[in-house]
């Protein structure tokens, strides 16, 4: 597994074009030996932690709401590939515990993870395999740290019993995410 430690504006522009000489080749590798090959990150590994929203925020407005009523800091957003709602993840430097949470709001339930140890997301320029959608960078602004205590209390509060890998639910979409790479 190769990981990207230190994940910046340095490694990857804002269009998506690989900026490093050892990370282009890395990834021209990849991409020549499994065309259409998504990236997954690491996150432990990487030094990082994602807030990962999966439903309950309907637009990036929403979001910025969201993340306000909770005190949530700005840090680099990527826009998932997932359409049945607005899919985004918030990076963060540092780890975490990992778990998912359901939070009630605004009279929905915005259900998501924070995802770090043990745990990886999709990367910015792969493809969701069921919409197709390209996962792109929603906010190009610097990694801040993880607020541990704040997502800490949130998730003492809201959440959910198990783990991002150990959700079945979860585990059956990571499996589809993984033999979107073998076609």
């Amino acid at each position: 597994t190769r990981c990207l430690s230190d994940w910046s504006s340095d490694v990857c522009s804002s269009d998506l074009q690989v900026t490093t000489p050892a990370l282009k080749a890395w990834h021209d590798a990849i991409k020549a030996s499994v065309p259409g090959a998504n990236i997954f990150i690491a996150l432990e590994m990487s030094n990082l932690t994602v807030s990962d929203f999966d439903e309950g925020i309907d637009s990036e407005a929403e979001l910025l709401e969201f993340m306000s009523d909770f005190n949530i800091p700005l840090t680099r957003s990527i826009r998932t590939g997932r359409r049945t709602s607005f899919g985004c993840h918030l990076y963060f430097t540092g780890v975490m515990q990992s778990k998912g949470f359901v939070i009630p709001w605004k009279n929905k339930l915005v259900k998501g993870e924070i995802k770090s140890i043990g745990t990886y997301v999709v990367g910015e320029g792969s493809f969701h395999p069921k919409s197709g959608e390209q996962y792109a960078r929603l906010w190009d602004l610097t990694l801040v740290e993880t607020p541990v205590s704040l997502f800490t209390a949130l998730l003492d509060k809201y959440g959910q019993k198990d783990t991002p890998s150990e959700s079945p639910s979860r585990s059956e979409e990571h499996t589809s995410e993984l033999q979107s790479l073998r076609h």
